[in-house]
Order: C-alpha cells, then sequence, then structure tokens
C-alpha cells in the first residue's frame, strides 16, 4: 500500500509540528496522520530509516508523558476517584494510544523493510504498553510484536515476563472480540503461539 507515498513529503512535517500543539486532539490526530503515512507511505518510506527515525523522535515528547499520565490514573484509582480524570488527560491517554500506534507501524514497516533493527523500537514501544484509553490501536501494536517474534525471537524472548504481563492486562481490558478488538485477539493468538513454539 502506497496511496500516500505522493504526500509524505508534505505531510509528515505537518504532522510533526502538530505533535507540539497545546491541544491534546490535535496531538491525537497528528499522531493519527503519521501513523497512516508510515503504513500507507510506501517502499521510499518504509526503507528511509532516516525518516523513520525522525518521526519517532517526535513521537518522544507526546510518550514521554505516559508516565505522568499512568501515575495520575492509578492516583485516582486508588481514590476509587476513576471517573474523575480530567478531560485533557483523557485526551492525552488517547494521543499517547495513537502514538504508541505510530511506534508500532514504524516497528512492523522498518523492520521488514530492514531499515530498522527491531532491538532499537520493541523494547521501547513495550515500556509504553499497555494501551490506555484508545484500544483499537492494539491492532497495530500487536501486530508489530507478532511480526517481531517471528522475525527477532531472540529481542523478543528476552522480554517474556513483561510481555506476557501485557497481554494479560490487554485481554482484561477489551470488551468483546468484534471488529478492531477480534483483530487484536487475533494477533495476542499469533503472539503466544509464536512464544510456545520458541
Amino acid at each position: 500500500p502506497n496511496g500516500a507515498e505522493p504526500f509524505v513529503q508534505d505531510l509528515i512535517p505537518a504532522g510533526v509540528n502538530c505533535l507540539g500543539d497545546e491541544n491534546t486532539v490535535a496531538q491525537q490526530n497528528a499522531a493519527y496522520l503519521l501513523g497512516n503515512l508510515v503504513l500507507f507511505g510506501g517502499q521510499g518510506l518504509h526503507s528511509d530509516s532516516r525518516a523513520l527515525f525522525h518521526v519517532l523522535q517526535a513521537l518522544e515528547p507526546l510518550l514521554g508523558r505516559a508516565a505522568e499520565v499512568d501515575q495520575m490514573m492509578a492516583s485516582l484509582r486508588e481514590q476509587g476517584r476513576e471517573d474523575e480524570m480530567p478531560y485533557e488527560m483523557i485526551g492525552l491517554q488517547a494521543a499517547i494510544d495513537n502514538a504508541c500506534g505510530v511506534v508500532a507501524r514504524i516497528l512492523a514497516v522498518g523492520a521488514e523493510s530492514k531499515a530498522i533493527q527491531a532491538s532499537h523500537v520493541y523494547p521501547s514501544l513495550l515500556n509504553l504498553l499497555p494501551l490506555r484509553r484508545d484500544l483499537t490501536e492494539n491492532v497495530a501494536v500487536f501486530r508489530a510484536i507478532a511480526m517481531v517474534c517471528h522475525s527477532d525471537q531472540a529481542c523478543v524472548l528476552q522480554t517474556v515476563p513483561q510481555l506476557i504481563h501485557i497481554l494479560c492486562a490487554t485481554v482484561e481490558r477489551m470488551d468483546g472480540a468484534d471488529g478492531p478488538q477480534g483483530l487484536a485477539m487475533q494477533q495476542i493468538g499469533a503472539i503466544l503461539n509464536a512464544l510456545l513454539a520458541s
């Protein structure tokens, strides 16, 4: 799929710029745009390690806020006030999840084209999981992890306890097996099969 290839040169800078916006909806949309550009950007982008790393670096400030959001959520959960999460933090959770989807897509296309070594991206992605709000990104996340299970087992085997914890936490959060959640469950099954076979 390369339908976005003619627009990559213009839209990646725009998406990267919008990641720095103060509005979490703008950040979420920018991450979504970048994820689609990575997915549909064609072989030129998929094999361009500099461009892929540029997008990864642009995501770092947003992804760096994941710990802050997770701490706030844990604090509210402890107090029995989960429903009182400020709107801005809900938006930030979704933006971080969309950014995780971008990282997963970069991991998948970069590893497939050999532009990026899985060992450079996979551990960072795991540290951002499980997703918080936008569970539809689990499809991209677990598709990428399943690919790494098949292409770089040594990388995955070093993280089995963490990965199993993430898989269990993800399944617990899912409320059905329809649509994207069903696709994510299929990917989780593929990951578990790959782990059992290794």
